[in-house]
């Protein structure tokens, strides 16, 4: 979907002199996408539009928990720290985007999904997020702590 979304993009700003993020500068809007580490990491052409056109990134899902948490005990913060580097290497904001998925679902590591234990639970998300925010740093203008906090089931 990406290459795809690139694709389009670079086909619709053909003939075009300026940027989406000059065609913003200095009227207070920012423009950004959701950055996908593993593309940004392995398609030159996609960071280069990336930082051409954007001034705001928010990642896409290399900051999410089932990204960085591999054990209680163990976490890896290598593409979160990545998509930080971009950002201040080409002078755009960022959104991390996010530290806990409230709603069941794929966006939690399954240790996390398979505990039981609420005490247990609170004490990791706490130790979790501290632990993520330090080890990531100030650089992001704001983090989404839940997202999807609330389910449409009707459970």
């Amino acid at each position: 979907m990406n290459k795809l979304l690139l694709l389009s993009l670079l086909n619709t700003t053909q003939g075009i002199d300026h940027s989406l993020r000059e065609a913003a500068k200095g009227s207070g809007i920012e423009i950004g996408a959701a950055i996908n580490y593993k593309v940004l990491k392995t398609d030159a052409a996609y960071g280069e539009l990336a930082a051409e056109q954007y001034s705001l990134l928010t990642s896409e899902n290399a900051c999410k928990m089932n990204q960085i948490a591999k054990s209680f005990t163990e976490n890896d913060f290598t593409g979160c720290k990545y998509i930080v580097d971009y950002a201040q290497k080409n002078n755009m904001k960022m959104r991390a985007h996010n530290l806990i998925w409230g709603a069941p679902g794929t966006h939690n590591p399954s240790f996390v999904q398979n505990e039981k234990d609420a005490t247990v639970l609170e004490k990791y998300m706490t130790d979790y997020i501290t632990e993520t925010v330090k080890a990531i740093g100030d650089y992001p203008l704001a983090w989404d702590v839940v997202n999807e906090a609330i389910s449409n089931s009707p459970k």
